[in-house]
């Protein structure tokens, strides 16, 4: 059982933790050994993963692991409170980060996060008294937004690494800044399915549309970076002509079908039986109009129409 020997202060925070030892390692015989190259044992690993997290504590750097775990422990040893951790792997060491640095309410929305790759600065790596780290996820992210907020500008272009990915919407991390993007605004036209554009790890361009003021959440947007195929694709498609598309939903009078990224047209038809979403057909093109009444700022990709007829399937 794990024991914490104080309560989290700060980086007055420490652990303790037995560890069982007395493995024997002795000499076998074994082929395709490279002559002269030198064995790395896990020791010196596990010793190279410890320097490397003294280095970042005394050089106030950001480290980065993997978030594989949550776990209850008792920070005072006067009473059986216990508080939540994530438990987070790093280049095989294990290292502790309260509940309070994640933007979590609870330890259920916190368990969304594991799997995941998490920044942290080092508060404790005694390698002497302890066999595990502590890290603080918020000292790190508010050394990001210090100097985010210091060079990003309105109209910028920024990078912002993609955390989760879920049915209809993303988790991205912007300078520190954790944000949410609905996927109405990670392309144009219908996205039948998220996973076809980003997933977890991506590292895409966004648009500060505004940066906020200091330790504030800025507003940013994937689409703004995008370009939109209106009015161009028009150009594209022809009256009366023949196109392939890829069937994205249903509705009373037809289907909807996606022609290119960001392009959709309503095909009539009166035969749906046999067509699913995915299914590849052939829609003749009857109409491309620009509609009536819109609004000045309404965008480009919602200001036309193009509707077709469902020649056959593929």
């Amino acid at each position: 059982m794990l024991k914490l020997k104080e309560k989290y202060k700060g980086e007055n925070f420490k652990m303790t933790q037995k560890l069982k030892t007395g493995l024997k390692t002795i000499n076998i015989l074994f082929e395709g050994h490279q002559k002269g190259k030198q064995e790395i044992t896990p020791n010196e690993l596990n010793q190279e993963a410890w320097n490397k997290l003294q280095e970042a504590k005394r050089e106030n750097l950001i480290v980065e692991g993997l978030l594989i775990a949550l776990e209850s422990h008792r920070v005072d040893e006067g009473t059986n409170d216990k508080a939540v951790f994530g438990v987070v792997e790093f280049e095989g060491l294990r290292g502790y980060i309260p509940l309070d640095d994640f933007p979590a309410v609870n330890r259920d929305h916190l368990g969304s996060y594991v799997g995941t790759p998490v920044s942290f600065k080092v508060l404790s790596a005694d390698q002497q008294e302890d066999s595990f780290f502590v890290g603080s996820r918020k000292q790190a992210l508010e050394h990001m937004q210090d100097y985010f907020d210091k060079v990003a500008e309105k109209d910028a272009v920024v990078k912002a690494i993609v955390n989760k990915v879920d049915n209809n919407q993303i988790r991205v991390n912007v300078g520190g800044y954790e944000l949410k993007l609905p996927i109405s605004d990670l392309g144009f036209g219908w996205i039948s399915d998220i996973n076809d554009l980003v997933s977890t790890g991506d590292v895409i361009d966004v648009m500060v549309l505004d940066k906020g003021k200091k330790r504030e959440t800025p507003t940013v947007s994937r689409k703004a970076v995008l370009k939109n195929p209106f009015p161009e694709c028009l150009d594209r498609y022809q009256k009366g002509s023949d196109y392939l598309g890829t069937v994205t939903g249903f509705v009373d009078s037809g289907v909807f079908v996606n022609l290119e990224q960001g392009v959709d047209t309503l095909a009539d038809t009166e035969y749906v039986e046999d067509i699913g979403i995915g299914d590849k057909i052939i829609v003749r093109i009857n109409n491309v109009k620009k509609l009536k009444n819109v609004k000045k700022d309404t965008p480009l990709d919602q200001q036309y129409q193009i509707k077709s007829g469902v020649v056959r399937k593929v």
